[in-house]
This record gives C-alpha cells, structure tokens and sequence, in this order.
C-alpha cells in the first residue's frame, strides 16, 4: 500500500482534545472538507454520518434561553444568523463528497425515495446483503453529495474482516459500497453493472464473492498517509497533501466503537480499511479465488 493514491484524515484523540468532543459542530465539519478540497483531491469519502440537525442550530441555541434573560432583538439576531447545516452542505456541493450510508434491520429510516447517486446495474449476487432499514444523513445535505456509499461489510465467521462490499440491496436499489464509490468517483467511471462473479466497472472485471463482496489484499497503511483533523481544519496541514487523491475521513477517538479486525491486527479503525479497499480497487491488487481452487480443496 503506497501513499499515492490515498489519504485518511483521522478525527483522533488528540484533535478531540485539541478542538473538543466528537461529533464537532457543522461548522467545524465544513471547515475541515473544505480544507481538504481546496487541495483538489479526486475524492472525498466522508466516514460520518449526520443523522440529526444540527444541535445548535441558532433556533435551538436561542430557545436554550428565557424571554426574561435574552432580549427580542438579540433572539431575532441570534435566529438570523446561518444554519450551520446550509453551510456545511455548502461545501458538500461544490465538492467531489461521499457521504457513507449504512443498511441495517434496526429501527431506522425506510429506504423508500432515498436518493443514489449512482447505482449497481443488472442483476446483484444471489446473497447479496438486503437488509430493510437505512442509516443516511439528513436530506440537507445527502441530496447535494456527489455519491453516496454503503458502509456495511460484516466479518467472517471467525471475526476478522477480509472484505469489503461493493454494493448492498436497499430496497429496490442495488446501492454501490462505500470504497467501490469512492473509487468509481477517483477514476471517472461511468457504469457499474453486476455481472457473473464480477462487478463491472466500465467493462473492467472486479471479481466477488456470492455477497458482491471483494477481497483484497491488506497491510499496513502508511503513516505518511494519515493527518490529523484537528491540524486540517485548523489549516496547519497543506492543501496540495491532498493534491489527486481520494481523501478518507472517519472517527478513531475513544469511544467511537470504529475497529474491526483484519488478518493483520486485532484492533484497526475501519476508515483504514476502508482506505485499504479504495487503493486496491485503483490498482487492481484484488485477490480472486478461481473455481480449480475449488475443487482442489474439495478433493482435498
């Protein structure tokens, strides 16, 4: 894995003791993305999701107080002021953004008029994830992204993640995973259409499983690689680090419950693996397993 292709950025525990608790403020948020797309990145895959307004929207900020303790005209210009959602989304639309989507069988949203950005064609593997209920972002600011991805990707039976999905069943839409999006957004590609033990992106074979899952091969993530968010929102990291990349951008702090373990670690944040999955899919360093292999294991 080289530092070439991709770069996470890494709401850590020191940008949380730096900027302050997780999840920051939109106007944070929108800071930090538009620092990373001055840089002219190819991509930007947002590892969050903003399920909720913003809480301190100027309405909700002003009704914290009482009549008696803030003036009407202070409260008018306290309701006048930005939402900080429009600012965010914002920076969402003028940038090359993936907001990250999960599918779950919990009580969440309905999946019904949920818009894609793009779309798995033809007809998905057999066992394929199809769960009823979807985890999105507020409209705000799903409506104006350039793509949207799944984020699901459970283990295998023993616990350890060795794959990704590129795409999940959410409804009547075969919804693209969250590094197959990223990468189709990096290379331009067009159409991504199911076809027999692959996923082809315009024509280009990308082997699966009967999931629609990819397996890929794993290692280390260079530390080169990885910044700090506080440091980026801050403005303290350079535009041009972020120059033709896909750039990640998840949660690692304390208490966020991101890690997942892989081949080579017990405990890894997810938003590196998912980094991981994009750089195989740019360079093709997928592992594919052939149907002799198969049948040698079966005589075996």
């Amino acid at each position: 894995i080289s530092a070439d292709n991709v770069a996470v950025v890494l709401v850590d525990e020191v940008s949380v003791q730096d900027i302050g608790a997780w999840p920051w403020s939109r106007y944070t948020v929108a800071r930090l993305l538009n620092n990373i797309s001055v840089g002219d990145p190819k991509a930007i895959g947002v590892d969050v999701y903003f399920t909720e307004a913003d809480p301190m929207r100027p309405e909700a900020f002003a009704a914290l107080y009482l009549d008696d303790e803030l003036d009407p005209e202070t409260r008018a210009k306290i309701i006048a002021l930005p939402q900080m959602d429009e600012i965010l989304a914002g920076v969402v639309s003028t940038s090359p953004t993936e907001l990250a989507r999960f599918a779950t069988s919990a009580n969440e949203k309905s999946p019904e008029n949920v818009f894609f950005a793009s779309e798995n064609l033809g007809q998905a593997p057999p066992n394929v994830l199809q769960p009823p209920k979807l985890v999105a972002s507020i409209p705000a600011l799903a409506d104006v992204a350039t793509g949207h991805g799944m984020l699901n990707g459970p283990p295998d039976t023993d616990g350890v993640v060795r794959r990704v999905p590129l795409g999940v069943k959410v409804g009547d839409a075969s919804a693209p995973g969250f590094a197959m999006e990223l990468a189709r957004l990096a290379q331009d590609v067009e159409e991504l259409r199911w076809s027999e033990g692959a996923l082809l992106a315009d024509g280009s074979a990308i082997p699966i499983d009967q999931t629609g899952s990819l397996r890929f091969k794993m290692g280390e993530f260079p530390e080169e690689a990885i910044y700090r968010a506080a440091a980026v929102a801050k403005g303290q990291v350079a535009p041009e680090a972020f120059a033709g990349k896909v750039v990640v951008v998840g949660v690692a702090a304390t208490g966020t419950f991101d890690i997942v373990a892989t081949p080579l670690g017990s405990q890894i944040f997810g938003v590196l693996v998912q980094a991981m999955a994009v750089d195989a899919l740019i360079e093709g360093q997928w592992l594919a397993r052939p149907v002799f292999v198969i049948a040698l294991e079966g005589v075996a």
